[in-house]
């Protein structure tokens, strides 16, 4: 059986061929174990809130968003003075990130503008993203960007996380998302971040289909099968017990029957070839269950339309 060369790769391995995923491990998400500091240190209870804590709570606001479109992956956060916008900052993520990556990574910058500036002034963040607070309010956190965030936290409790409801007309709000959404337009990705999770799951789950239709379109058994669900899938065939026997040819026929030597012959007991079609459609032992035979060239048509009948 063929091997994958490099320890840094993921695969798929066919018997006839080997799908490579060219994606090593330290490029995946990884969950973080343990604190992000000692256990006593936590951020005070006014730092983080997931109730809508309106467009303008502060007079120093910052809000950010992510999108995910057909175009990409883009992070933005815009800073407002009262009703000023003093700083914008968006970049385009990569193809393969998600939306609440994209999320923790606006609140991530702007969390590192903001604890760039006046210690003495409150500074709200505003994020329409419920988890990326929790997450970020977490000193256990798995996730990397998050515990960044918290860290911040810590250091500067001036600086407050606070959820607010997305679409519903707060400018600060409508203005980050029109940023991040320009940003997925962008001809380049300039910001890098870990491959999710999921998308290496996706990446593995379409291989090995892949791998499983070569080997299936390829094979030389199960024809008759093939030719009803030509289309390897993960979700079961609604098939009942006598469906199987008759599509796969592995039940009381003559020739299922001569095949693993349980009788002489492969004729049926009327005296003609026991195939399983014999049996349907012109034995006179089951007549009354016959359907009408096809001719040779639209039996697999025949099949198909036998096997969609759900009755």
């Amino acid at each position: 059986m063929p091997s994958v060369s490099g320890e840094n790769y993921f695969g798929d391995i066919n018997l006839n061929q080997v799908y490579i995923i060219n994606i090593s491990p330290h490029q995946i998400e990884n969950d973080i174990i343990g604190w992000t500091s000692h256990p006593s240190n936590f951020p005070k209870i006014n730092q983080t809130s997931i109730e809508d804590g309106g467009p303008t709570s502060s007079y120093y606001s910052i809000y950010t968003d992510g999108s995910k479109t057909e175009d990409g992956v883009g992070a933005a956060f815009c800073v407002y003075e009262g009703t000023r916008v003093v700083k914008e900052w968006s970049e385009k993520l990569q193809s393969y990130n998600t939306v609440y990556q994209a999320e923790l990574t606006a609140a991530n910058e702007a969390a590192k503008y903001a604890s760039e500036q006046d210690n003495s002034t409150t500074i709200v963040i505003h994020i329409d993203n419920q988890a990326t607070i929790i997450s970020s309010a977490n000193p256990r956190t798995p996730n990397a960007i998050a515990r960044n965030i918290n860290k911040i936290l810590l250091q500067h409790p001036n600086i407050q996380l606070s959820w607010i409801k997305a679409h519903v007309g707060y400018e600060g709000n409508e203005y980050a998302d029109k940023l991040a959404k320009q940003a997925t337009e962008r001809s380049d990705s300039t910001h890098t971040i870990e491959y999710p999770k999921s998308h290496v799951k996706r990446l593995l789950k379409d291989s090995m289909l892949q791998a499983w239709q070569t080997e299936w379109t390829n094979g030389t058994t199960g024809r008759i099968v093939h030719d009803v669900i030509p289309t390897v899938k993960q979700r079961l065939t609604p098939w009942k017990r006598e469906d199987f026997l008759f599509f796969t040819g592995h039940g009381p026929f003559g020739q299922f029957r001569k095949r693993f030597r349980l009788l002489q012959s492969p004729n049926c007991a009327c005296g003609m070839y026991g195939s399983p079609i014999h049996y349907v459609t012109e034995c006179h032992l089951t007549s009354s269950w016959h359907l009408k035979k096809p001719a040779p060239q639209n039996e697999t048509l025949w099949y198909k339309s036998v096997a969609a009948n759900v009755q």
